[in-house]
């Protein structure tokens, strides 16, 4: 037999195998392209192959709201998103994501968006419903996560911003006092130890980002605690 007829069949499984482990990994990003069951109040949605959660709420276009849930090659898996059991659920059908939401928005009004200066009432609407993702290309994820200005919070800094900042990092082992909304010096000491310890730069400033890494960190996943 040629040596080419014995290898043909060896390729085409190292080609499937790869195929199929392409498929577990899943897109880079996915977007919203139908609602299963849901409410109507849905703006945008979005998810990145890493769990970053994006959406946006009926009159609220400008303003995304934040969630963090990584299927990490599973096939389903559920998050809580906030501490009165908020949860999402993704589930892979095929090619696409089913996110599965039981929510409140309000609990996330504040730490959500960083510039909501104008939106910090608690409205008690929530997010509830099955909606489908599809693989879309990786700008659009990034497009809907950059609607809001990154305001890094530092010394000095008065904003409900700090009070997630220091929940975190009171849950990861780093912050010893009560969180509020102003950033001190003991804030700035159990920032620079976490920003050490995860590998970041140890700059005592915390951007968007860094409070995402935190979340992923701690469990927080979102706040309202």
């Amino acid at each position: 037999m040629p040596a080419f007829a014995r290898l043909a069949p060896i390729a085409l499984l190292t080609a499937a195998a790869l195929a199929q482990t392409a498929a577990a990994q899943g897109a880079a990003c996915y977007a919203l392209a139908a609602t299963a069951d849901g409410s109507d109040a849905l703006g945008d949605l979005t998810l990145t192959g890493a769990g970053d959660i994006t959406f946006t709420y009926a009159g609220y276009d400008h303003m995304p709201f934040e969630d963090d849930c990584d299927l990490a090659g599973d096939d389903s898996t559920t998050c809580a998103t906030d501490c009165d059991g908020g949860r999402v659920t993704l589930v892979r059908m095929g090619e696409d994501v089913l996110v599965n939401y039981g929510r409140r928005i309000e609990s996330v009004r504040f730490e959500s968006v960083i510039t909501a200066a104008g939106s910090l009432d608690a409205s008690g609407e929530g997010l509830e419903g099955t909606y489908r993702l599809s693989p879309a290309p990786l700008a659009t994820c990034t497009e809907l996560a950059s609607r809001s200005a990154d305001v890094p919070l530092g010394p000095g800094a008065h904003f409900p911003g700090v009070a997630r900042l220091e929940t975190g990092l009171a849950q990861a082992g780093y912050f010893a006092g009560v969180p509020d909304w102003t950033f001190t010096p003991e804030t700035s000491d159990a920032l620079r130890a976490a920003q050490s310890d995860l590998g970041q730069p140890v700059t005592g400033v915390a951007t968007r980002a860094f409070l995402r890494l935190l979340d992923r960190q701690s469990g927080q996943l979102g706040g309202g605690c």
